[in-house]
Order: structure tokens, then sequence, then C-alpha cells
């Protein structure tokens, strides 16, 4: 899950997020979705890959455009969801995608938050379980009001 910006000619970033983008990987199969959640910043949204909803005529299978290893990590990051319209673009939002690197703290891992402010820690055994293609969820925040 990518949050993403709506941005607009000549406009700073918004302070939030204005959608998401979703990636999930079904063997061969990827599957993406797009959800803007502000009604009035709503843009078609184009993307390199075949399109099969909402339809825009018959599709074929297999076809459309191969996504190998080396494309996948700028397609999950949102970096490839481009709006239809002039003047608007669509991009990963910044303050979630472009954080500081997470640094080992002997035992934890101490993780920038997205506010910015403080850190929030989780057990550096998570990172040794992933390296073995073992995966947990671990939710960890702030608890600073963010956002206002």
């Amino acid at each position: 899950m990518t949050p993403l910006a709506v941005c607009i000619d000549a406009l700073p970033e918004p302070d939030q997020p204005k959608g998401y983008a979703m990636t999930v990987v079904l063997g061969q199969l990827v599957l993406y979705g797009v959800r803007l959640t502000t009604p009035s910043l709503k843009v078609r949204v184009s993307i390199r890959l075949l399109q099969f909803w909402p339809p825009e005529g018959p599709v074929t299978w297999p076809s459309g455009t191969p996504l190998h290893d080396d494309g996948f990590l700028d397609f999950a990051e949102g970096k490839d969801f481009r709006s239809t319209e002039q003047h608007i673009e669509l991009q990963p939002w910044q303050p979630a995608t472009e954080l500081t690197p997470s640094l080992d703290a002997g035992g934890v891992v101490e993780l920038p938050t997205i506010c910015g402010k403080p850190v929030v820690y989780y057990p550096a055994a998570l990172v040794g379980e992933a390296k073995h293609d073992r995966f947990y969820a671990f939710g960890a925040a702030c608890e600073c009001p963010w956002p206002t």
C-alpha cells in the first residue's frame, strides 16, 4: 500500500495523502488498484500495464507489458501511475515514501515516523525473519495527534 499525492501545477504537495495505490501479487499475476479519497481531485489514471477494470474494450489474455523484477519496486511504490489530466500529477506522497532510513539500536530497530517528530521501535528479530521469507505484521505508531 502506497499513499499518493494528487499534485496540481504550481501548488505545493498536499500535507496529507489524497489517495492510495495497492499492489497484490498472486504467482505471476500482479493486481493493482488506485483509490483517490478526495472527490474533487479524482482523475483518470493510466499505467503501462494491461488494464481490465474499468474496461476500455475487450481484454485478451495474456497481453500487456511484462513486469520484470527490476521494474517491480517502482511499480509497487506507485511511481508508474500517471494522471491523464493536464496540469495534474499523481505521485507517491513523499512524507510517507521518503523517510530517513531505520537504524539498528541494539535489539530493536529505530523507525522514523511520518510526522517526523518521534521515532518508534520494533524488534530486530523481525528483520531476521524477513530475510528468511517469514513476514509478520507489527503495528507501531507515535502518540502525536498527526494528522491534524
